[in-house]
């Protein structure tokens, strides 16, 4: 007698892993996104939490808050490009590899050359 498994296709399973990869990367680029609102709202005149506490301390310099502020820009920026990157280049073959990835949590030391080269992505299929 054959004894089945309840065990999911492969295929079936790769397309589970690849809805879950991309709810993992859109949920990292709208936390960013929030990031990054919350770091222009003093520049549009509105206060945040934080701003109310700093604007009882002057002692800090403009000059170094500017600089603080274009380096944490800076930083949000390149992490979202790498994700937005990671989900056009995800697919069922480099689903795992993608995820791991993630899970590293080292996007900001990979530039888009190196992602392309770890995945494996072709001249061909990449977007003119």
């Amino acid at each position: 007698m054959k004894k089945g498994t309840c065990t999911p296709k492969a295929g079936k399973l790769t397309v589970s892993v690849v809805e879950n990869i991309y709810s993992i990367i859109d949920s990292k680029i709208q936390y960013l996104d929030y990031q990054t609102r919350e770091l222009i709202r003093p520049l549009a005149g509105e206060n945040t939490q934080e701003d109310q506490v700093s604007n009882t301390e002057k002692g800090l310099e403009d000059l170094k808050n500017e600089e603080q502020w274009f380096l944490a820009f800076e930083k949000y920026s390149k992490v979202k490009k790498v994700l937005l990157l990671l989900r056009n280049y995800l697919n069922k073959e480099n689903a795992f590899l993608v995820l791991s990835l993630l899970a590293d949590d080292q996007l900001t030391k990979l530039s888009q050359k190196d992602l392309e080269y770890r995945l494996d992505i072709k001249q061909r299929n990449q977007a003119a």
